[in-house]
């Protein structure tokens, strides 16, 4: 997809409506869903998209997402909503679910909720950036909290896992995720929770891995990798209370 992250001017809905176009026509996708929702500060719009993968021979999933907030229209994001890549928001609206939270401020190039999680305030983010720059989103919401690095949990895919397999680790390089990448630039040091959730590698070596990363699960993977929903919620309440070993016993499977 050759949209760059940028500012834009012009009408809110007028914007909406072009960016559609230009989606439907260069990649010949078609709308599958939308989602408009306010908040205090602006507005948000979401369209999913769906396209056929031309190496994967399947079908590849993409979200638009525009962002209108303090004076200013922002085209945020093309994620792929639904797919492998979508999994760490997935588990994180789980834990919303969870903690009764609603993740619908905007601030810090992300939406964010809060809430009280056995007596601890916790920020729930989710960075509207690209993947790649997340940590631009996530390193001014911690500073803005007084958040130590080693407070922060980061949910993310993990293509060298099975799909469901669960790895917690207290710090460490990126192993080759983009996000951890910028996440540890930005912040300054390695030194934060990462909770990396499976999605499986690509099946073969000339397999495009845009398309894999983009693409849907299988309905039994798909199953595999919510299933442990429960346990990210678990292992989570475990860092916070600092138990980060029993956090592994328990869900490093």
């Amino acid at each position: 997809m050759a949209i760059l992250e940028r500012t834009l001017t012009g009408d809110f809905t007028t914007i909406l409506t072009e960016l559609d176009a230009v989606v439907k026509q260069s990649v010949s996708a078609t709308l599958e869903g939308s989602s408009d929702f306010n908040f205090s500060t602006g507005r948000c719009a979401v369209r999913v998209y769906e396209r056929y993968s031309a190496i994967g021979n399947g079908r590849v999933t993409m979200s638009l997402t525009l962002l209108e907030a303090d004076g200013q229209i922002r085209l945020s994001a093309i994620t792929s909503g639904g797919s492998r890549h979508n999994t760490g928001f997935a588990a994180l609206d789980a834990l919303a679910e969870a903690w009764g939270c609603e993740i619908n401020k905007s601030k810090w190039q992300g939406l964010y909720g809060i809430a009280q999680v056995d007596g601890r305030k916790v920020m729930l983010l989710k960075p509207l950036t690209y993947m790649n720059l997340s940590g631009q989103s996530i390193a001014p919401a911690a500073a803005f909290y007084k958040i130590p690095r080693n407070h922060i949990i980061v949910l993310c895919d993990d293509i060298a896992q099975e799909p469901g397999h669960i790895r917690i680790r207290p710090s460490g390089s990126a192993g080759g995720h983009n996000g951890l990448k910028s996440i540890i630039a930005s912040t300054g040091g390695e030194d934060f929770y990462r909770i990396r959730i499976g999605v499986g590698a690509k099946p073969r070596p000339d397999y495009d891995l845009a398309d894999w990363v983009l693409g849907k699960f299988p309905p039994d993977d798909a199953k595999l990798v919510t299933g442990r929903h429960t346990d990210v919620e678990a292992a989570c309440r475990l860092l916070m209370a600092g138990k980060l070993g029993e956090a592994q016993n328990k869900f490093n499977h």
